[in-house]
């Protein structure tokens, strides 16, 4: 890694880790991605009736902010359908995300579903 993309990694590991809120994380998002790329994400569909459940549900979700806490070690992992994950997160298939990561939807670490208007082929 050279010395700029080293500042550039170490810059982008600040930037996420001031990240506190849903609204944080939309605000960084509007500000990196090309508008249509983030009018994409952020629309929902049809009645929206999903989208505003999401904004309701994502409001509960509470960032504790842990400056100057010594943690201990956490294990979040977690088993889904027989396979171990790192933690309990994971990402409904989406199509279109090719142009989210240059890999598609396995970059965005989609599990192997194939949403309509995928953008890669899973395997």
């Amino acid at each position: 890694m050279t010395g700029r993309s080293a500042y550039n990694a170490y810059r982008e590991r600040r930037t996420l880790d001031r990240i506190q809120s849903v609204a944080d994380a939309r605000d960084l998002a509007r500000r990196r991605v090309p508008a249509s790329v983030f009018q994409m994400f952020e629309a929902g569909s049809g009645s929206d009736i999903t989208a505003r459940r999401n904004e309701e549900v994502f409001s509960e979700v509470l960032f504790r902010p842990r400056n100057a806490v010594s943690l201990p070690e956490h294990d979040i992992s977690t088993t889904v359908l027989g396979h171990r994950i790192s933690m309990p997160l994971i990402v409904s298939s989406v199509g279109f995300l090719g142009v989210a990561h240059s890999d598609g939807e396995a970059g965005v670490g989609v599990p192997p579903a194939r949403p309509a208007r995928s953008s890669s082929s899973p395997g």
